[in-house]
């Protein structure tokens, strides 16, 4: 017999694997502790919610998390640091927050097991960027059609040969230890 909860109006089964709260309006963040008695979640997709630092440290208590998306949310560099609690995280996006800046790269550099990070249209510049040189098992950084300005070209080309098996998608072309992929 399957048991729901209730989570922001929805009757959810407690060993759902992967939820999606895409758009959700979060009018406080007490509707998220239920959020804990999904021992089996390992994705949630909270984009386009209003998602915000505190509402995030509730979901910083999902260990089990593998994939986060936090695309267009209101989670800032403050709350990011939360990051540091999701040991099993393989892939976070983050893209279109652009108050996220360089200073969220001191907590995304800790999650060891991180294989794909979307980053593009935030505020992170080449120098955050470069701090991502220790993560070892990343394998694909996405940037966005927006960020030249603060990622120029060459610099990106640059910075992929520190990480030779990473492929970094920039402006809609894949780059591979400084050479385009293809």
């Amino acid at each position: 017999m399957s048991s729901t909860i209730n989570i922001l109006n929805q009757n959810i089964d407690i060993n759902i694997e992967s939820l999606n709260l895409q758009g959700s309006s979060i009018k406080n963040n007490i509707q998220l502790e239920n959020l804990k008695l999904l021992p089996s979640l390992r994705h949630l997709n909270m984009t386009w919610s209003n998602l915000n630092d505190d509402g995030f440290q509730i979901i910083s208590s999902l260990t089990n998390l593998e994939i986060l998306d936090l695309d267009g949310t209101e989670i800032s560099n403050n709350g990011l640091i939360h990051l540091t609690k999701l040991k099993k995280l393989k892939e976070l996006r983050l893209k279109d927050n652009p108050q996220i800046e360089d200073k969220a790269i001191n907590y995304i550099a800790q999650l060891e097991q991180l294989a794909l990070l979307h980053i593009g249209n935030t505020s992170i510049t080449i120098n955050g960027l470069k701090r991502l040189q220790n993560l070892r098992n990343i394998e694909t950084i996405i940037l966005g059609s927006k960020d030249e300005q603060r990622l120029p070209t060459e610099q990106v080309f640059l910075f992929s040969k520190s990480l030779p098996n990473c492929e970094i998608i920039f402006q809609g072309t894949g780059i591979r230890n400084g050479s385009l992929e293809g």
